[in-house]
């Protein structure tokens, strides 16, 4: 006799065996490049706007650790569809599509159960110009690979990897305007086989919304999968005024188109919804809402011109790391889940769960036995038994990056680099816990290890130039001080209103029109949350009399910045120093400055630019200690400071000459007295160094510098 299963969990009560019978319509939806913080359920930014899926999260759950299986489009893709750890079948990244015919999808299974699926928008699991190895092997094999710009892909080899032969009955293939279509947005029948559908002067994803409403007015009368893959917010940015308007003021142009996108599907969630509430099937759909990877940053979110790449306008906040890695920023997603009747509503759940156990839910909701292919977990026994949860693990691999997550507990490692975190008290990875905890550790790369010898290829040996520019910007500790004395202009970027030479340590900056600037392209590292001070010693040789500096923080996309009025009249170099402006808000680091010199034309000299914390304003230098006869030579950032007061060990002649880096002596004085107070107020600006030239009597001093 059957018998009916019931599983009680924190107020979850599911039947199995009910689960069974009525077999639920099925749909993932899967954005592209979409942040971890862009929702408004997650209550971490207060400029988007998704009420649609902030309702679907009221009526269903809200996963706060839930992971892709790739922090890159083709890997991240081929494991929700799978079901399987794509590394296993050889898609680790974006070099290695597509996904074999051989593999058997998760549609293809649920095809077997009597399924009608369906899939639209985005596919990208066939052959691209990326893929060097089948390149090697079908359309150019036999000859030289072009360079990439040059390699072409006959429609009809790419074909035989589209969403027709990967389990798929129904599809409207596509990313913008041109869709390999068997049905059109009015829901009649086009070539069984496919044919082009373009489709000109639409909002691309309304099209997609449109697309999927088609294919759920086909099929409503019976159990169907729809996969549908926006194709957003992932560049190239595209929006329409009616998105466009909802985001007014001032903000980044790409942040503005990311929000307006986000809208956009947002928008197509709730008719979607709406479709199956009129259809009388919303309480018997399951509904999967999951992004494929973090969003792409590039480093420091510039607010290029929307035809250039870069930086898609999503945020991770306040997640570590990007899109292509392997810190919670890159894999950790949006993650919703709903099911009318079936999961109690409202719940918010930090259980880790993964996209591979969206294959395994759909499986047994659909009757069918799970097979040992299946890497994931049914979601519903995740929720309903913490202990599972808690012990199964969680792997990554990518480029030369690895991963694994238990429970709270995430190992990582970039290279020879790795790394502990605590997730449940630390989820921004700030704190490596490596050397507390050798022991898990250890046991930890053990198990990545075990996983890491049953794929089917090496992970790659060491980090690539990107994996390394990420890793030293978003893990560098922060030293608190950066100081640029310019003899040479290494790691400035000058933009074409600016040219630029280095003079005896001094940055000859020559502008020639408005809105000149220079941005830092090396590594900075400063926190974010304690007082700083700019600092800066310049000749203006303009009619300009203003500098600006613009910096901004490691997790937000704004701008700060502080304007410096200037002299336009001195002959020599002044120094000048301000509070920066900080926002009260921020956490992170500061990792983006730019200096903008007077927007005039002429010239102008730049012997010192510093960040400073506090304490570096009053600061007591202590020389060192010497029974023989020598010099001491301090060198310091030229502080904001009264006085200088000379202690010296032991009494005897000396003298002290305060001196520019290069050596330029700037004043001296006798120091008979064994204390001697030094008046710098009035000393011109360029002092980098304190040279004590000490008598035979003299052991040594301490400098005690004053503001």
């Amino acid at each position: 006799m059957r018998k009916t299963l019931f599983l009680i969990f924190g107020g979850l009560m599911l039947s199995i065996l009910s689960m069974a019978q009525t077999r639920p319509n099925i749909i993932v939806i899967f954005t592209d490049d979409h942040g971890w913080a862009d929702l408004g359920v997650n209550g971490v930014v207060e400029d988007i706007k998704t009420p649609n899926l902030d309702q679907l999260v009221a009526d269903g759950v809200r996963f706060t650790n839930g992971y892709v299986t790739g922090p890159q489009c083709i890997p991240s893709r081929a494991g929700i569809l799978s079901g399987r750890y794509q590394q296993s079948f050889g898609v680790d990244d974006n070099r290695y599509s597509p996904m074999p015919i051989e593999i058997n999808t998760v549609p293809e299974r649920l095809q077997t159960a009597g399924y009608r699926t369906g899939q639209v928008g985005k596919w990208h699991l066939d052959p691209n110009v990326d893929s060097e190895e089948w390149l090697r092997n079908n359309t150019y094999k036999g000859q030289t690979l072009p360079p990439r710009a040059n390699r072409v892909i006959p429609f009809q080899e790419k074909l035989p990897y589209y969403p027709g032969n990967q389990g798929f009955d129904e599809y409207f293939c596509g990313e913008i305007s041109n869709y390999w279509a068997n049905f059109d947005l009015n829901g009649n029948d086009l070539n069984p086989n496919g044919e082009t559908q373009l489709i000109t002067g639409r909002d691309r994803l309304d099209i997609q919304s449109d697309a999927a409403l088609a294919f759920i007015n086909r099929n409503f009368e019976n159990p169907f999968f729809l996969y549908l893959a926006y194709f957003a917010p992932h560049l190239p940015l595209a929006s329409s005024e009616k998105y466009l308007s909802r985001f007014p003021g001032e903000m980044p142009e790409r942040r503005r188109y990311a929000l307006a996108m986000i809208s956009a599907v947002d928008d197509g969630v709730g008719r979607i919804r709406e479709q199956l509430r009129d259809h009388g099937i919303l309480d018997s759909t399951l509904i999967f809402f999951i992004g494929d990877n973090g969003a792409p940053l590039a480093i420091h979110m510039e607010d290029r011109p929307l035809n250039e790449n870069g930086w898609d306008g999503s945020l991770n906040t306040p997640l570590r790391g990007e899109k292509g890695m392997l810190s919670e920023g890159g894999i950790r997603v949006p993650y919703l889940m709903s099911w009318p009747g079936q999961v109690d509503a409202g719940q918010v759940l930090d259980i880790p769960v993964s996209s591979l156990d969206v294959g395994a839910t759909a499986i047994a909701a659909s009757g069918l036995e799970q097979d040992a292919d299946l890497e994931g977990e049914n979601i519903l026994n995740l929720m309903a038994d913490s202990a599972l949860a808690a012990e199964r693990p969680l792997y990554w691999r990518f480029w030369a990056q690895g991963a694994i997550r238990i429970g709270d507990w995430k190992y990582l490692n970039a290279g020879e680099t790795e790394y502990l975190f605590n997730l449940k008290n630390d989820p921004t990875e700030s704190n490596n816990l490596l050397s507390e905890n050798q022991e898990r550790a250890a046991s930890m790369l053990a198990q990545w290890k075990e996983w890491n010898a049953t794929l089917l290829r090496p992970e790659d040996s060491q980090l690539n130039s990107q994996e390394v520019a990420w890793y030293q910007h978003y893990f560098s500790q922060c030293d608190g001080e950066y100081q640029w004395h310019f003899d040479d202009l290494n790691n400035w970027t000058l933009n074409d209103r600016l040219t630029g030479t280095v003079n005896n340590g001094v940055a000859n900056l020559t502008i020639s029109g408005e809105d000149p600037f220079m941005n830092y392209s090396g590594t900075v590292c400063i926190d974010s949350e304690t007082s700083r001070y700019i600092r800066f010693q310049a000749k203006n040789n303009t009619n300009g009399n203003n500098v600006t500096i613009y910096y901004k923080n490691s997790v937000t996309s704004s701008w700060n910045f502080k304007t410096i009025p200037i002299s336009t009249e001195d002959a020599e170099l002044k120094s000048y120093t301000t509070e920066m402006t900080s926002d009260p808000n921020w956490t992170g680091t500061i990792n983006t400055l730019r200096f903008d010199p007077p927007g005039s034309a002429g010239t102008l000299d730049l012997d010192y630019l510093g960040i400073l914390s506090e304490d570096e304003l009053t600061t007591h230098m202590e020389m060192l200690e010497s029974n023989t006869s020598g010099d001491f030579v301090s060198i310091f950032p030229n502080p904001v400071v009264d006085y200088l007061t000379v202690e010296l060990h032991k009494s005897g002649d000396a003298s002290m000459k305060l001196t520019s880096i290069h050596g330029q002596t700037i004043a001296s004085f006798d120091l008979s007295e064994s204390r001697t107070r030094i008046s710098l107020t009035d000393l011109p600006a360029g002092v980098n160094a304190i040279h004590i030239e000490q008598g035979a009597d003299l052991f040594g001093a301490t400098l005690i510098i004053m503001k």
